[in-house]
């Protein structure tokens, strides 16, 4: 396949998400669902580190950057409360098609590129 791999398109389609989550998790605190919001940061942030390419994480990231299958399966499930406002729909989106990009690229076996992601 010539071109970008799918996994490199999930993974800033995730990284979108992560900022949208964050953004958009403090409107959240204004409505009743505080909870939502309190959801959306964590979320946001605990992924936004997992899925960044940082070396002072070491095995923890080898986890969500090597294994396609899983994170996918994590982004898709994690954007099911994101779907409960319209703050977080366009996070809650970025995730699912992130994780459905994810799934795609473990079937068709791309794997992680020696460069990295973020042009390591």
């Amino acid at each position: 396949m010539t071109g970008t791999a799918i996994n490199v398109w999930g993974s800033r389609m995730a990284l979108a998400g992560c900022l949208i989550y964050i953004t958009c998790g403090i409107e959240l605190f204004f409505y009743r669902v505080m909870w939502l919001g309190i959801y959306c940061e964590v979320v946001g942030v605990l992924m936004g580190i997992f899925l960044w390419p940082a070396k002072f994480l070491g095995p923890l990231v080898i986890v969500f950057q090597y294994s396609y299958l899983l994170t996918g399966i994590l982004l898709i499930l994690m954007s099911g409360p994101a779907f409960y406002r319209p703050p977080t729909l366009f996070g809650g989106v970025s995730f699912a098609i992130a994780g459905i990009l994810y799934i795609v690229a473990f079937f068709m076996g791309e794997k992680r590129s020696a460069r990295g992601r973020g042009g390591e």
